[in-house]
């Protein structure tokens, strides 16, 4: 395990220098999909939103005029004020600026099978209240949230529901340093913040090997050829069984098409690593592609785990893969298809699900998603049709659809 952790951090320092959730023993039941649709944090980091070049275009950042010369403890005559996008600024003190936040990700999702009846059932899975607070030397951000509607797996109800909890320093303007309480990055889907997901729900991968927080350390690197994401964890989940064990994370992306200015698009190669010990050892590896060109875009990502770390520890081996299409039909509403396998290397059972969703953004992060997906797996005699109405909201932006 050693050898991989050098492995990775030697490919990562090349690349740097040249360009200056659990392995199932039985596979889970496409019937217990909604269960997790339900668990979800999100993370406010700029650096790791993914936008569309066609959104970059169409959705240009209005100032915030009316608040732009406001004191903290001044009146104003909206009912946003909490949450206006320029936050309150301090003109002395250690605190420079604050900010509130208040996210929501979430839908109904409709469930039917040709022998049973029609059963609908409300997933909120993101009902949150965020806060970033800028320090006056202004490299230094404290961020919180805590989700009111979080399921909770453990007996710590309170402190499961903080989504997040650390102190960001940056280093440079392409570097941040974290410490504290945050979404691990154990790969692309799986380490994403709920809103930038294409589709409503994660990938089985995804929601098998990643999508959870953790306490450690992490640097984020963001450079013109080279991203990366390194972390190391104690291998918590959401505040439980602290301190007994460890867990590393690496993601890397080469950007071979930067040199050409999005010319031809944007695209990103890679690979990202999770290996550690807890309840048992574990190592998850994976590659990705990801591809934006004006109107398209593409994905792909494949993941292979011996033991794996997700919400719940596990045992066993499995794999799966997952691969995204999305094209704008008009400025603003987007036409998605994806093709997701799952398979447990123990006992061969195969999940898979195809998915055809229509996505319209009111803002990069006010929208509106419709997916159905097609479900066939080893445990059920007959395939499953399912279907999600889901919504995101992230408040500042509020200001500027007014």
């Amino acid at each position: 395990m050693q050898k991989i952790i050098k492995l990775f951090f030697s490919i990562v320092f090349i690349l740097y220098t040249a360009n200056s959730s659990f392995a199932v023993n039985e596979i889970q039941h496409i019937d217990n999909f909604d269960n997790d649709f339900i668990q979800e944090s999100d993370n406010p980091i700029e650096l790791n939103i993914e936008k569309n070049s066609i959104q970059d275009k169409i959705f240009e950042p209005k100032k915030d005029k009316k608040y732009s010369k406001k004191r903290i403890g001044e009146p104003t005559g909206t009912a946003f004020d909490l949450f206006r996008s320029s936050g309150y600024t301090f003109e002395s003190g250690p605190i420079k600026n604050q900010k509130f936040r208040y996210f929501f990700h979430g839908g109904n999702l409709f469930n039917a099978k040709v022998h049973e009846d029609l059963s609908s059932n409300l997933s909120i899975a993101a009902n949150e209240f965020q806060s970033e607070t800028l320090f006056a030397d202004n490299k230094t951000r404290l961020l919180w949230a805590f989700n009111f509607s979080r399921e909770t797996n453990y007996d710590n109800n309170f402190f499961e529901k903080i989504s997040f909890l650390f102190l960001e320093r940056k280093i440079n303007d392409n570097q941040v340093l974290m410490l504290g309480e945050m979404r691990t990055p154990n790969g692309i889907e799986g380490g994403s913040p709920s809103s930038s997901l294409k589709l409503v729900a994660r990938s089985q991968i995804a929601r098998n090997y990643g999508n959870y927080v953790s306490n450690g350390i992490r640097n984020i690197g963001k450079y013109k050829y080279l991203d990366y994401d390194i972390g190391i964890f104690d291998g918590s989940r959401f505040f439980n069984n602290n301190f007994k064990g460890y867990e590393f994370t690496g993601l890397a992306s080469i950007k071979p098409l930067s040199k050409f200015d999005g010319k031809y698009g944007d695209l990103k190669i890679g690979g990202s690593i999770d290996v550690g010990k807890s309840e048992n050892a574990f190592s998850v590896v994976g590659g990705h592609a990801i591809y934006n060109y004006k109107k398209l875009y593409a994905d792909f990502e494949y993941m292979y785990a011996n033991g794996s770390s997700g919400i719940y520890y596990g045992q066993g081996r499995s794999h799966g893969l997952y691969s995204t299409l999305g094209y704008f039909i008009t400025p603003k509403l987007e036409l998605l298809a994806r093709y997701d396998f799952f398979q447990n290397l123990e006992n061969d059972k195969v999940s898979q699900e195809y998915t055809a969703g229509l996505t319209y953004y009111f803002h990069p992060r006010v929208k509106l998603m419709l997916n159905y997906i097609y479900a066939m797996n080893d445990t059920s005699s007959e395939p499953s049709h399912k279907f999600y109405i889901g919504a995101d909201f992230l408040s500042p932006y509020i200001l500027d659809l007014l």
